[in-house]
């Protein structure tokens, strides 16, 4: 017999016959693992065996109340004896966890199921494949297993293939017949792309949080316990931050605020420091500003964002200061799509995670004397770095994540491959790791009191990744014992002042201070992108249409 969860299949192999009554749950008998339907999954009928055991165990434990006894196919653990997953839910910290899950999920069931491709180009080989040339990074074909390439021809013929194989903007396609070779007018990709190494880590790593085989809340890790078990030790050490911020050192190039948080940065005892700065404020000038003090101090640092231009524009900061650094970069991002957006000086610091040589002396000789390493989120997880021993040569001792808003805090929990080939979660992963520092501007996703006002003008917001769907989603600054102790930069220079003083206004309770050459009101206009037309502009793409002025009182 098999029920079906979802994407989940859970096979019994019973001997006897089961209960019809086993299968319904009554409106008028509350589920507990003593009821039939606990009987049932508890194993008292017959073993059940399945995929994705680990979650079907959380969501029958959330919405049912009883557990789960079986083992799971997909995950199992080759030589090992493993507990079933959901008998240690009691002593788990549960809702943690299933948060973290639930949020994975709706992220996953609004990811696109058909793309339309973009292209400029499809060429055809002598093995009978066919190439094809992508317009835009957003919706390149991506090789995989588990999509289908929907291809229509000039005479609207239809032809099927799949994506085998990527380089750079080119996507090799394998037909499932034979092509009639007319010009290809239209391509769609039709299906679920295939899970990513890190979320099939991510999976495992919830199969060993309910064998027992890893702790969520183990003492060991004390950033774990500061940002999702705080006690009172933690409270003490969060208000012993909130008096230390009165001793801020003096620099020249940094107002208050922003020295204000370098300090903090470089001398709190707190291993979290969460730095609000709205657009224009110099957070990457004072992410620059920490480095520096780092790097005089032969500490080290590594710096990442949710996106490969916040990592660029950070290392542009730190070119313009003279620190010495590394970046990483994937090739799929690199390669014939971003090359353009790099200077000259900062490829001369980059290294493609494709490039990384095999030899351990010639990977220590690239990183001799760096202390200071750019990358994003995802790229830090990246099996290479451990297998190449980076984090030997310069240690995880100092995290700046940039664009923090935009990351939802489960997100740190992601696991990935420690140096001995266990699967870790960031914080636990690096030993060595005392002092994450958080920037970003949580109301550029809410902008609640703007929209109020603005609301003809504004049609889109910047929630983190996924947050459209995953409502209960959090970033680092929704973490409400750390909120209160959040640092804030208080004056931006980028905006004329009528602009900026309005924001203020109406977005940060007139908390933002601006400081700008142009004050007439006269500089504000509103451009309605929805009315131009999209046009190829280089390497980039621009949208004409007609501005709207607007004077702000």
């Amino acid at each position: 017999m098999a029920l079906s969860a979802n994407d989940y299949t859970v096979v019994l192999n019973s001997p006897a016959p089961l209960p019809t009554e086993a299968l319904r749950r009554r409106k008028d008998t509350p589920p507990n693992q003593n009821g039939p339907l606990g009987r049932l999954l508890g194993g008292e009928f017959g073993r059940l065996a399945g995929f994705g055991m680990a979650r079907l165990a959380m969501h029958m434990k959330k919405f049912f109340d009883v557990h789960v006894k079986g083992f799971d196919i997909s995950s199992s653990i080759p030589g090992k004896k493993s507990q079933s997953p959901g008998q240690l839910l009691r002593e788990l910290p549960f809702e943690c966890l299933y948060k973290m899950l639930a949020e994975e999920e709706r992220i996953d069931a609004i990811k696109p199921r058909q793309i339309q491709g973009e292209f400029s180009d499809v060429t055809h080989t002598k093995e009978g494949d066919m190439v094809i040339t992508n317009e835009r990074y957003k919706t390149r074909v991506r090789a995989s297993n588990t999509t289908r390439i929907i291809m229509h021809d000039e005479h609207d013929n239809e032809f099927v293939g799949r994506a085998n194989g990527t380089s750079g903007k080119r996507t090799s396609v394998k037909p499932f017949g034979s092509y009639g070779g007319g010009k290809i007018t239209k391509i769609k990709v039709i299906g679920k792309e295939e899970r990513t190494l890190s979320e099939r880590a991510r999976d495992s790593y919830f199969l060993m949080i309910l064998q027992g085989l890893r702790d969520l809340n183990d003492p060991n890790f004390p950033l774990i316990k500061h940002l999702w078990f705080p006690d009172h030790s933690t409270q003490a050490l969060v208000q012993k931050e909130t008096f230390s911020r009165r001793g801020a050192s003096t620099n020249e190039r940094l107002n208050d605020s922003q020295a204000a948080v370098v300090d903090a940065m470089v001398n709190s005892e707190s291993p979290f420091i969460v730095v609000h700065g709205p657009p224009g404020t110099g957070k990457t000038s004072t992410i620059s500003a920490a480095v520096k003090r780092w790097f005089q101090t032969s500490d080290t640092a590594w710096l990442v964002a949710q996106s490969n231009v916040g990592v660029k524009n950070i290392a542009e900061r730190l070119c313009k200061d003279d620190i010495p650094f590394r970046l990483i970069v994937s090739k799929d991002f690199y390669f014939e799509w971003h090359e353009h957006i790099y200077e000259e000086r900062i490829k001369e610091q980059m290294l493609r995670t494709d490039e990384f040589p095999p030899n351990a002396l010639e990977v220590m000789r690239l990183f001799q004397g760096v202390r200071v390493v750019l990358c994003t989120l995802s790229t830090l997880s990246n099996p290479i770095l451990t297998e190449r021993k980076v984090f030997y040569h310069v240690p995880l001792s100092n995290l700046v994540v940039d664009e923090a808003s935009q990351i939802g805090i489960f997100n740190y929990l992601r696991p990935s491959y420690s140096r001995c080939g266990l699967l870790q979660h960031l914080f636990g992963q690096f030993k060595t790791l005392t002092k994450v520092c958080f920037f970003g501007d949580p109301k550029q996703r809410t902008f609640e009191a703007f929209l109020r006002i603005v609301t003809d003008f504004i049609s889109t917001l910047v929630p983190p990744h996924g947050q459209e769907a995953a409502v209960t989603m959090e970033s680092i600054f929704d973490v409400q014992h750390l909120k209160p102790h959040a640092y804030f930069l208080n004056t931006q220079y980028r905006m004329p002042e009528p602009l900026g003083n309005f924001i203020s206004n109406a977005v940060y309770n007139s908390k933002l201070k601006s400081s700008h050459v142009v004050k007439n009101p006269s500089c504000v206009a509103f451009v309605d992108a929805n009315l131009g037309e999209e046009e190829r502009k280089g390497m980039s793409f621009k949208v004409s249409a007609r501005v709207r002025r607007s004077t702000l009182q």
